[in-house]
Protein backbone atom coordinates (compact mmCIF):
# COMPACT_ATOMS: atom_id res chain seq x y z
CA UNK A 1 0.00 0.00 0.00
CA UNK A 2 1.40 3.38 -0.86
CA UNK A 3 2.52 5.60 2.13
CA UNK A 4 2.28 8.59 -0.13
CA UNK A 5 0.64 10.58 -2.89
CA UNK A 6 1.95 12.73 -5.57
CA UNK A 7 -0.72 15.13 -5.19
CA UNK A 8 0.44 15.82 -1.64
CA UNK A 9 3.45 17.85 -3.59
CA UNK A 10 1.41 19.16 -6.54
CA UNK A 11 -0.88 20.80 -4.16
CA UNK A 12 1.52 22.27 -1.57
CA UNK A 13 4.42 23.23 -3.57
CA UNK A 14 2.56 24.72 -6.51
CA UNK A 15 3.45 22.14 -8.90
CA UNK A 16 1.12 20.57 -11.50
CA UNK A 17 1.71 16.78 -12.15
CA UNK A 18 3.01 18.04 -15.34
CA UNK A 19 5.58 20.02 -13.49
CA UNK A 20 6.33 17.40 -11.19
CA UNK A 21 7.46 15.30 -14.24
CA UNK A 22 8.31 17.74 -17.23
CA UNK A 23 10.02 20.85 -14.77
CA UNK A 24 12.66 21.89 -12.75
CA UNK A 25 10.96 24.66 -11.55
CA UNK A 26 7.71 25.42 -10.91
CA UNK A 27 5.95 25.98 -14.15
CA UNK A 28 2.23 27.05 -13.90
CA UNK A 29 1.26 29.84 -15.70
CA UNK A 30 -1.99 28.17 -15.80
CA UNK A 31 -3.61 29.61 -12.31
CA UNK A 32 -3.14 32.93 -12.98
CA UNK A 33 -0.89 33.83 -9.82
CA UNK A 34 2.47 34.78 -11.74
CA UNK A 35 3.99 31.46 -10.76
CA UNK A 36 4.13 33.14 -6.86
CA UNK A 37 1.53 30.13 -6.00
CA UNK A 38 3.04 27.79 -3.23
CA UNK A 39 6.90 27.42 -1.72
CA UNK A 40 9.57 27.91 -4.30
CA UNK A 41 12.48 26.24 -2.94
CA UNK A 42 10.41 23.14 -3.56
CA UNK A 43 11.63 20.90 -6.53
CA UNK A 44 10.11 17.54 -7.35
CA UNK A 45 11.31 14.81 -6.24
CA UNK A 46 14.89 13.99 -6.88
CA UNK A 47 14.76 10.64 -8.31
CA UNK A 48 12.13 12.34 -11.39
CA UNK A 49 14.60 14.74 -12.01
CA UNK A 50 17.50 12.49 -13.61
CA UNK A 51 15.05 10.44 -15.65
CA UNK A 52 13.06 13.10 -17.45
CA UNK A 53 12.84 12.86 -21.03
CA UNK A 54 9.36 15.01 -22.00
CA UNK A 55 7.33 12.38 -20.98
CA UNK A 56 6.98 9.49 -18.79
CA UNK A 57 9.15 7.35 -19.01
CA UNK A 58 11.93 6.23 -16.40
CA UNK A 59 15.65 6.30 -18.64
CA UNK A 60 17.64 4.31 -15.92
CA UNK A 61 17.48 0.43 -16.60
CA UNK A 62 14.54 -0.98 -14.03
CA UNK A 63 14.90 -3.95 -12.23
CA UNK A 64 13.12 -6.10 -14.80
CA UNK A 65 15.96 -5.14 -17.60
CA UNK A 66 13.57 -3.10 -19.25
CA UNK A 67 14.50 0.38 -20.44
CA UNK A 68 11.73 3.53 -21.17
CA UNK A 69 9.50 1.96 -18.65
CA UNK A 70 7.15 4.20 -18.19
CA UNK A 71 6.92 5.67 -14.63
CA UNK A 72 3.01 5.88 -14.92
CA UNK A 73 0.19 4.58 -16.94
CA UNK A 74 -3.37 5.62 -16.30
CA UNK A 75 -5.59 3.16 -16.89
CA UNK A 76 -9.70 3.98 -17.18
CA UNK A 77 -12.79 2.11 -17.38
CA UNK A 78 -16.54 3.05 -18.54
CA UNK A 79 -19.19 0.73 -17.58
CA UNK A 80 -22.70 0.88 -19.13
CA UNK A 81 -25.04 -0.48 -16.34
CA UNK A 82 -28.57 -1.80 -16.75
CA UNK A 83 -30.32 -1.66 -13.62
CA UNK A 84 -33.20 -3.70 -14.63
CA UNK A 85 -34.87 -4.24 -11.21
CA UNK A 86 -34.63 -0.01 -10.36
CA UNK A 87 -38.29 1.77 -10.21
CA UNK A 88 -36.78 5.13 -8.94
CA UNK A 89 -33.48 7.03 -8.05
CA UNK A 90 -33.68 6.50 -4.72
CA UNK A 91 -33.21 3.10 -5.51
CA UNK A 92 -30.61 3.48 -8.15
CA UNK A 93 -28.07 5.35 -5.30
CA UNK A 94 -29.20 2.33 -3.41
CA UNK A 95 -27.43 0.07 -5.72
CA UNK A 96 -24.73 2.15 -7.19
CA UNK A 97 -23.42 4.18 -3.92
CA UNK A 98 -22.39 0.79 -2.47
CA UNK A 99 -20.79 -0.98 -5.57
CA UNK A 100 -18.90 1.85 -6.14
CA UNK A 101 -17.67 1.97 -2.21
CA UNK A 102 -17.08 -1.80 -2.43
CA UNK A 103 -14.82 -1.05 -5.67
CA UNK A 104 -12.43 1.12 -3.84
CA UNK A 105 -12.47 -0.94 -0.89
CA UNK A 106 -11.59 -3.78 -3.16
CA UNK A 107 -9.19 -2.87 -5.64
CA UNK A 108 -8.08 0.47 -4.72
CA UNK A 109 -9.36 2.38 -7.31
CA UNK A 110 -10.95 5.45 -8.13
CA UNK A 111 -14.60 5.12 -9.06
CA UNK A 112 -17.71 7.76 -10.02
CA UNK A 113 -20.53 7.37 -11.36
CA UNK A 114 -20.25 10.14 -14.40
CA UNK A 115 -23.17 9.85 -16.63
CA UNK A 116 -27.34 9.15 -16.56
CA UNK A 117 -27.73 10.15 -13.28
CA UNK A 118 -31.43 11.19 -13.77
CA UNK A 119 -32.10 7.55 -15.65
CA UNK A 120 -33.51 5.08 -13.42
CA UNK A 121 -32.51 1.93 -14.84
CA UNK A 122 -29.14 3.09 -16.32
CA UNK A 123 -25.91 4.15 -15.08
CA UNK A 124 -22.25 4.57 -16.65
CA UNK A 125 -19.26 3.86 -14.03
CA UNK A 126 -15.59 5.49 -14.38
CA UNK A 127 -12.82 3.31 -12.89
CA UNK A 128 -9.78 4.86 -12.96
CA UNK A 129 -6.46 3.15 -11.66
CA UNK A 130 -2.66 4.11 -11.80
CA UNK A 131 0.57 2.04 -11.49
CA UNK A 132 3.60 1.22 -13.53
CA UNK A 133 3.01 -1.57 -15.69
CA UNK A 134 -0.05 -1.25 -18.58
CA UNK A 135 -0.20 -5.14 -18.09
CA UNK A 136 -1.40 -4.75 -14.55
CA UNK A 137 -4.02 -2.01 -15.16
CA UNK A 138 -5.10 -3.72 -17.77
CA UNK A 139 -5.83 -6.83 -16.17
CA UNK A 140 -7.06 -5.14 -12.93
CA UNK A 141 -9.72 -3.66 -15.23
CA UNK A 142 -11.00 -6.28 -16.41
CA UNK A 143 -10.96 -8.29 -13.34
CA UNK A 144 -13.08 -5.41 -11.88
CA UNK A 145 -15.44 -6.09 -14.94
CA UNK A 146 -15.71 -9.64 -14.17
CA UNK A 147 -15.93 -9.38 -10.64
CA UNK A 148 -19.18 -6.93 -10.96
CA UNK A 149 -20.75 -9.36 -13.52
CA UNK A 150 -20.05 -12.48 -10.66
CA UNK A 151 -20.97 -10.73 -7.28
CA UNK A 152 -23.35 -8.10 -8.67
CA UNK A 153 -26.61 -9.68 -9.91
CA UNK A 154 -29.13 -6.95 -9.70
CA UNK A 155 -26.37 -5.00 -12.16
CA UNK A 156 -26.18 -5.91 -15.52
CA UNK A 157 -22.50 -4.80 -17.40
CA UNK A 158 -23.69 -3.67 -21.00
CA UNK A 159 -20.75 -2.11 -22.43
CA UNK A 160 -16.89 -1.35 -20.71
CA UNK A 161 -14.43 0.29 -22.35
CA UNK A 162 -11.00 0.66 -21.70
CA UNK A 163 -8.18 3.31 -22.44
CA UNK A 164 -4.72 3.27 -21.49
CA UNK A 165 -2.12 6.28 -21.11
Amino acid sequence: MPTASINCVTSHAGFTLNDLVSYNDKHNEAKGQGNQDGEPALVPFPSIVPFRYGDLTNGDKTPSGDYNQPLMVIGACQLRLHLPGCTSLKGKRGLIRPLIARLHREFNVAAAEVEHQDVWQSADIAIVAVANDAGHIQAELQQIVRWIENNRPEVEVVDAQFELR
